[in-house]
């Protein structure tokens, strides 16, 4: 699998883009791929999504007090 995080500049904004690919190597995981592609895209979706969240939240608490509190 291949997953790539990329920051950009936009105004006076941070651009965060996060891409996800996976492909199956040789014939018989290829057809793995086929076959368990659909079933596996919603939860890797949704930790995608969960991980997202979680650099938005520690994006938009840079620069407040650390309170030691662990989530």
């Amino acid at each position: 699998y291949r997953s790539r995080i990329e920051l950009s500049g936009q105004d006076e904004t941070t651009v965060l883009t996060m891409t996800f690919s996976a492909e199956g190597r040789g014939a018989v995981g290829r057809a793995l791929g086929v076959l368990t592609g659909p079933l596996t895209r919603g939860a890797t979706e949704k930790l995608l999504r969960g991980d997202l969240a979680d650099i938005a939240a520690a994006a938009e608490s840079a620069g407040e007090p650390d309170t030691g509190a662990s989530p």
